[in-house]
């Protein structure tokens, strides 16, 4: 793909051709051509995305350079970006930027992550504000999901969850200026958790997110608010609570339909029984042969 130059790596970096980005992402038609300049160019980001997947740091060092955090933000945070293009756009920066083999000091010590984090809450308040309405967000029968409410349930759970878990984020003070957008990415989280509209699996990348940023809040001595403090409290506690009652319900049910087997690390009596009686016989015969004339 570098070898092959702008004619392939097409990403509207300058001033003029962002524009032109922005008036496909608005317009209704190049966003549902799968064929288009639009669809090419998420497809390009997925692609970069996937290979900087795994922590390998040539790839992510390489990215870098293609896609820098100034043109994810700009994209990300405009006024007329698509989910579909924001889910390309934050998996890149989670695998280029964030979960990474080597520390990307930019995405550490820079805005940029608070900004896009500042624009994730206004997403995840949308979502939130479809569901109370009743508005469905769910549309086909086998739990696919549309696209806004699976950049938020799954690709900014994941890449909020990869940043305040990540060991480099705690070499740096950004979170203490802003505890405010941290409190508020919990708050959201836990709203859009306890929403009728949420699926199971939804809802297991929600509990992870949750965790983490809690984690995070105990370590960092971050003030929560009382009333959210313990109702983190007692979801994790209720997590854990299901986690123990699937795993006892499951070794139940296998308990049941496997053979019965002598537990792990006790005597297997029939092997000690015949290497006893193989040793006593060769006990016996050099101890008989030695009495024969």
């Amino acid at each position: 793909l570098v070898n092959a130059g702008e004619d392939v790596l097409v990403f509207y970096n300058d001033r003029s051709s962002f524009t032109v980005l922005t008036q496909m992402m608005a317009s209704e038609r190049e966003r549902a051509d799968e064929n288009g300049s639009l669809a090419y160019h998420n497809t390009l980001v997925d692609l970069l995305a996937a290979c900087t997947e795994g922590k390998n740091v040539y790839t992510e060092l390489k990215c870098n350079s293609l896609l820098p955090l100034d043109d994810i933000v700009n994209v990300v945070t405009d006024v007329n970006c698509v989910p579909e293009v924001k889910i390309a756009y934050v998996n890149f920066v989670n695998h280029c930027y964030v979960d990474t083999e080597v520390e990307m000091k930019e995405i550490y010590t820079s805005s940029h992550i608070w900004r896009l984090f500042e624009n994730i809450l206004v997403d995840m308040a949308t979502v939130r504000y479809y569901i109370l309405k009743g508005l469905p967000l769910i549309f086909f029968t086998n739990e696919a999901v549309n696209p806004l409410d699976r950049y938020v349930t799954e690709t900014v759970m994941s890449i909020i969850r990869s940043f305040f878990e990540s060991p480099f984020s705690v070499n740096h003070s950004m979170l203490q200026n802003n505890q405010s957008t941290f409190i508020k990415l919990l708050q959201s989280a836990f709203r859009i958790y306890n929403l009728k509209g949420i699926i199971s699996s939804q809802k297991s990348n929600i509990e992870t997110c949750i965790k983490a940023l809690a984690d995070v809040a105990k370590a960092r001595s971050i003030p929560i608010p009382v009333d959210l403090d313990s109702q983190v409290n007692a979801l994790s506690l209720n997590v854990h609570t299901n986690a123990v009652q699937r795993a006892a319900k499951d070794w139940r049910s296998s308990a049941r339909s496997r053979p019965r087997k002598e537990p792990l690390g006790s005597p297997d009596y029939k092997n000690i029984i015949e290497k006893l009686q193989v040793r006593l016989f060769y006990f016996l015969d050099y101890h008989l042969s030695s009495l024969r004339p």
